[in-house]
């Protein structure tokens, strides 16, 4: 729950996910998976997922999303815009989708399709 003084710094709305996976590559190896994630919330700007593994904030990484009832989507590059560490266990990072237009009106258009079929 959000406090009531601190301000909500995203800049589009969020919609939730279940049973979406993200997985994350090594920027060296994009061939090679690093560790998967579960997706907690997305929206056409980014993403917010939780991992067992802390990212650092400005950092860039790779991503392909696993989206319930939709294509797997590859190869999206993101920048690390916070990352948080709950019970010293569960990291929670959101990540800002870098430039393609096609990615983003890919995702807004899976979320729009989600939210009519009432699966979100």
């Amino acid at each position: 729950m959000k406090k009531r003084d601190q301000k909500d710094r995203r800049q589009a709305p969020r919609t939730a996910l279940n049973k979406a996976l993200v997985d994350l590559f090594s920027q060296k190896m994009l061939n090679q998976k690093g560790q998967r994630g579960k997706i907690c919330d997305i929206s056409h700007l980014g993403i917010k997922f939780s991992s067992d593994k802390p990212y650092i904030k400005g950092s860039i990484i790779h991503l392909g999303l696993l989206l319930p009832n939709f294509i797997p989507i590859s190869d999206i590059t993101g920048k690390v815009v916070r990352c948080e560490q709950k019970d010293n266990v569960e990291c929670y990072t959101a990540v800002e989708y870098k430039g393609d237009y096609y990615l983003r009106s890919l995702i807004e258009a899976y979320i729009k399709a989600m939210k009519s079929w009432n699966s979100l």
